[in-house]
């Protein structure tokens, strides 16, 4: 058995205590995070207004991420200068909303309401 001095015993409670604040501010942070990862936010133009990977953009896109990693290559000065490495999986709100009004990567409210994110593209321009 073991023996501990009230000092000892308060000096436990005292940590337990703080280790338990943390743990709600933990719960608190996480919890915030995931809300916002899990509703996406739009502009006034339609564009995604919030960090995303790569992945997410290309889902959003409804394409594949090797696609969307194709579409990327002529942009990569650009991206280069917006501070996004070549190889990022994590794209900056700068570099999202620019990528989005660059292949109109756009969701219409109406759409989005009846058949639930789908995108409107651009349609290719025909050369004359």
């Amino acid at each position: 058995m073991v023996s501990l001095s009230n000092h000892q015993i308060k000096d436990v409670l005292f940590r337990l205590d703080q280790l338990q604040s943390q743990i709600a501010s933990f719960q608190t942070f996480f919890s915030a995070a995931l809300q916002q990862s899990s509703n996406l936010h739009f502009d006034e133009d339609h564009y995604p207004s919030r960090p995303m990977t790569k992945s997410e953009l290309a889902s959003l896109a409804h394409v594949t991420t090797r696609t969307l990693a194709k579409w990327l290559k002529p942009l990569r000065p650009q991206l280069r200068d917006m501070g996004v490495p070549d190889q990022a999986k994590v794209l900056p709100f700068d570099a999202v909303h620019f990528i989005s009004s660059q292949f109109h990567i756009t969701i219409d409210e109406n759409d989005e309401q009846e058949n639930g994110n789908k995108l409107n593209f651009p349609q290719k321009a025909e050369n004359t």
